[in-house]
């Protein structure tokens, strides 16, 4: 008997994602280094009916004028889905990075200056971080880091001259899963934020600030839908092949 094999048509992955900005900018003023910020929101990116909202309910703009090196801001990005369709999430976090001399509470350099570190860590409640190297502190119970190579971070460029440098860390929603994603369903958010706090690092005065450089912190919020990851429409939750599923489209 003659069989009649209907061929399964392949369906593309809906996508949302949205962009939070902790703006920040240096003034040297005799020997103190006055920064000032503002956050930005932006709810714009979607496609299809996959709809993803960034959370920041602690961070308050007012919060982050005239702050100091070793200072904390509140800060505590999440996601909230707002649609039918269930998503694995993840949260892309840019932090510029500079060769700086790092000092301790006593003013003694414990970095030399020749290294591209960060301007700001991150910094879970129930963790603390050295303020000597490039690796960050959050909520790694809920989220995970997709590193390279176990260096600590996701992406990296270095600083010249001209640029300052950066350091991209992308984290998968795990929800408290061992290894594989954890998706959410219509209304629900993520079970913590990424993290609490930013910590402004204590470098030296003497840091050479440029105008034209950027030297804000971006936090990315990535969306995607659950179903018909695989090639042959299975299902896909390991993070790093579903977060190469959202930057190849």
């Amino acid at each position: 008997m003659e069989q009649k094999h209907k061929k399964r048509r392949k369906r593309s992955p809906v996508m949302a994602a949205m962009t939070a900005s902790l703006l920040v900018l240096i003034l040297l003023v005799t020997t103190m280094a006055m920064l000032s910020s503002q956050d930005i929101v932006k709810n714009t990116f979607n496609a299809g009916s996959l709809d993803i909202t960034l959370i920041e309910p602690k961070w308050h703009p007012e919060n982050a004028q005239g702050i100091l090196p070793g200072d904390y801001l509140d800060k505590d990005p999440g996601v909230v889905s707002n649609e039918e369709l269930d998503v694995y999430v993840f949260l892309k976090v840019s932090i510029p990075c500079d060769k700086l001399i790092i000092e301790d509470v006593s003013g003694n350099a414990l970095t030399n200056g020749t290294a591209d570190l960060p301007l700001f860590k991150l910094v879970s409640d129930d963790q603390k971080e050295a303020d000597t190297n490039a690796l960050q502190k959050y909520h790694d119970d809920v989220w995970k880091l997709l590193d390279d190579d176990n260096n600590g971070y996701t992406y990296y460029t270095p600083s010249t001259d001209d640029n300052c440098g950066e350091y991209v860390y992308v984290y998968a929603y795990l929800g408290g899963n061992a290894v594989t994603l954890r998706e959410l369903q219509k209304d629900e958010q993520t079970s913590k934020p990424l993290f609490d706090k930013v910590y402004v690092s204590n470098f030296n005065e003497n840091f050479n600030v440029k105008a034209s450089r950027d030297y804000s912190v971006r936090v990315e919020a990535y969306g995607i839908q659950t179903r018909y990851l695989g090639d042959g429409g299975e299902p896909v939750n390991e993070p790093k092949a579903v977060w190469q599923k959202i930057i190849s489209n």
